[in-house]
């Protein structure tokens, strides 16, 4: 596999586990759970659709960017972007073993995407060096 190839599935992969991510916080209502937020209005936030697009489609365009841009500039801005993806994944499964420690899915789903993210830091990495 190419590191461009390498580089595209990681983005999609990270994509993929965001969107498991979003499905496990709403999983505990299977087992009675209340999980409305305080103050919900029944609307979703502006806030969360810019989370949602930054996060998962955003991530999605970035793969198939990967596979159709060849310049230096996209590459060192994949690579800038992989750092802080991972600097904010860092932070979110500390926050979330801090504070969900029990729930075992959501940790191991976050570790494995900042395994990924390492990754893909890494071949993105490569590839500026190559380019």
């Amino acid at each position: 596999m190419t590191t461009i190839s390498k580089i595209a599935f990681f983005w999609l992969i990270i994509a993929i586990g965001y969107s498991f991510h979003s499905s496990y916080h709403i999983s505990g209502i299977m087992f009675g759970e209340e999980i409305k937020l305080a103050n919900a209005t029944g609307k979703t936030p502006v806030s969360m659709h810019l989370i949602r697009i930054v996060l998962e489609i955003f991530t999605m365009l970035l793969a198939v960017l990967t596979v159709q841009l060849k310049g230096k500039l996209f590459a060192k801005f994949s690579l800038v972007w992989a750092i802080l993806l991972g600097l904010a994944n860092v932070a979110h499964l500390i926050e979330t073993g801090l504070h969900e420690l029990t729930d075992y899915s959501q940790l191991a789903l976050l570790s494995f995407i900042l395994l990924v993210n390492v990754f893909l830091i890494l071949n993105t990495k490569k590839r500026v060096q190559e380019s």
